[in-house]
């Protein structure tokens, strides 16, 4: 049977934006986690190469049980100032 490998996970839960981290035991170190159609990608140059921080806006919307999105699923239906919608959750936590 092969054996699981668990990994360290960090999140932190920032008023704007949320970031995923895993550390990598054999790397010794980190990978920030990109999820498809929630995160987003933040790009800067460093030591003249281009860069990129995947974020999660922090917003959540619920509508119903069944029906609810994340991050940039938010925006991208544009229901951020909607009454389902939640943001500044860390003053929340």
């Amino acid at each position: 049977m092969p054996r699981l490998r668990y990994r360290k996970m960090a999140i932190d839960f920032g008023t704007s934006n949320t970031i995923v981290a895993f550390w990598e035991e054999e790397e010794k170190d980190v990978t920030l986690h990109k999820i498809p159609d929630v995160t987003l990608p933040f790009r800067f140059e460093q030591d003249g190469r281009v860069r990129e921080i995947p974020y999660i806006p922090s917003l959540i919307y619920y509508e119903d049980r069944l029906t609810n999105y994340i991050g940039f699923q938010v925006i991208e239906k544009a229901l951020e100032n909607s009454r389902g919608a939640f943001r500044w959750i860390k003053a929340y936590i």
